[in-house]
């Protein structure tokens, strides 16, 4: 049994071992994006985990009792799943530690489920597991255990069985990433999801992490963008009074200088370069992407990419999946991040 991979030798061959999400972080490092470094604690390191504490027939024989008519029976059974998850055990954290110091002893880490159902095109499992931030190396292993528990989250119970997912064949890993102490975070769509016009490329930015923009704390500078002529088309820069920033105690929320409050949190040639990387994204994965990205210091990272759930044409609902997981551990709603914009939130430029 393999219980770490290096995500950078991870591949698209690989889904089975590594879940949905790793999958596509190593095909994006294969073709050499900018992807913060880690590890993956594969699925069979979570099967182990079943084996050992004989949890496959317990865990049976509590979906047996479920009844999925109703909310409260399913949440009944997700507590009691989740209690049989409580400590990885000396072997298995010791493999992970292990592995970590070969990337970044002194790093904080964000650890994310990778379920093997997850980032496909046919559903979106984003916000269904639990996502944990800024966590110190000596407590990653605890949390990779967390995060095996939240695949028996209610929602993702409830989930999988609408989907047709059977509840025990598929399987968990655990991305465990480098946290990107960023200056500036935000997204991008590789087509407008809204417009539909598949010409333009649209980036939502603000200072910091992109939980301020998640949590709703702050309206994000919005650029649109024209791709075939790789130039800014109308920028909006909105007050940013408050970022986050990575912090060993936790992430910090923290006034922003009143001259950098209207300040575009990115420069002409940072959209540019992102445009770039947008436009290689959409031509790798040949469809529309929903992109995360954070700048630390002057390097770009793709924190992830996933197609566009939905690409309207004649200007409906868009459901993104942007945010979905790698800020908050609920999901997205598309009223918070394209929401409509007007003339009195910011500073429009044409």
């Amino acid at each position: 049994m393999r219980a770490t991979i290096d995500l950078a030798s991870v591949d698209g061959t690989m889904l089975a071992q590594v879940g949905g999400k790793a999958a596509n972080l190593g095909r994006l490092i294969q073709a050499g994006f900018p992807v913060p470094c880690g590890v993956v604690v594969t699925v069979d390191a979570y099967d182990g985990f079943l084996a050992e504490h004989g949890l496959t027939a317990r865990i049976e024989e509590v979906l047996r009792t479920v009844d999925f008519d109703r909310e409260d029976s399913i949440e009944e059974a997700a507590r009691d799943i989740k209690e049989m998850f409580l400590e990885p055990g000396d072997k298995l954290s010791a493999d992970i530690l292990a592995a970590l110091a070969g990337v970044d002893e002194e790093g904080l880490w964000a650890v994310r489920s990778s379920a093997v159902a997850e980032d496909l095109e046919s559903a979106s499992f984003a916000g269904q597991q639990d996502t944990f931030l800024n966590v110190p190396t000596k407590d990653v292993p605890m949390h990779v255990c967390r995060c095996w528990a939240s695949y028996w989250n209610a929602r993702a119970i409830a989930y999988r069985e609408r989907a047709g997912v059977p509840q025990l064949q598929a399987g968990i890993a655990v991305v465990v990433q480098r946290m990107v102490d960023a200056r500036t975070s935000g997204i991008l769509f590789t087509s407008d999801p809204v417009g539909g016009r598949k010409d333009r490329l649209i980036i939502e930015s603000s200072w910091g992490l992109g939980e301020s923009i998640a949590s709703g704390l702050v309206s994000p500078d919005r650029f649109v963008c024209d791709k075939v002529r790789r130039r800014v088309v109308e920028s909006t820069i909105n007050r940013k009074a408050t970022a986050i920033y990575l912090s060993r105690d936790g992430s910090r929320s923290v006034p922003v200088a009143e001259r950098d409050q209207t300040r575009p949190s990115l420069t002409n040639d940072e959209v540019k370069e992102l445009m770039r990387w947008g436009r290689r994204l959409e031509e790798h994965f040949g469809s529309p992407q929903d992109v995360e990205f954070a700048l630390e210091g002057d390097d770009i990272f793709i924190l992830q990419s996933r197609p566009v759930t939905t690409l309207s044409e004649d200007g409906g609902t868009l459901w993104t999946r942007g945010y979905g997981d790698e800020y908050w551990a609920d999901v997205t709603s598309p009223p918070l991040l394209l929401r409509p914009r007007r003339a009195a939130d910011g500073v429009r430029q044409s």
